[in-house]
């Protein structure tokens, strides 16, 4: 698969995600073009790039950020081309397994720290 696994968390440090622990705040998987929020948030330095090379790629931001874009219940929208795999086919802007945890979102602050990890599934 061609794609991105991408989990938005409280940030704690420099601790490693791991994901479905209390602060995971969102999770779910997209096609190739389904991080191009991330660079959005870069360009307008409302996140950082702070390591990584796709497994994972971790970025910080706010809660204000980044969690208005999850706010519809759905992860970003995004526009990419259909990838036809050996045994898989994913449509243009594919999102799958979006989990999302209420509580805890609405419970952040807008100056909450959060980091945004990305996982490459190629």
């Amino acid at each position: 698969m061609l794609g991105w696994f991408v989990v938005i968390s409280i940030a704690s440090g420099d601790e490693p995600v791991k994901v479905g622990d209390v602060r995971t705040l969102a999770t779910w998987r997209s096609s190739i073009g389904g991080v191009d929020w991330i660079d959005g948030l870069l360009e307008r330095g409302l996140a950082k790039f702070e390591s990584g090379n796709g497994y994972p790629t971790r970025f910080s931001t706010t809660a204000a950020a980044a969690l208005p874009l999850i706010a519809n219940g759905k992860p970003p929208a995004h526009g990419d081309f259909p990838v036809h795999g050996d045994d898989y086919f994913m449509p243009a802007g594919w999102i799958g397994d979006f989990t999302a945890y209420v509580e805890r979102i609405t419970a952040c602050r807008p100056t909450d720290p959060l980091v945004i990890e990305v996982w490459d599934q190629s």
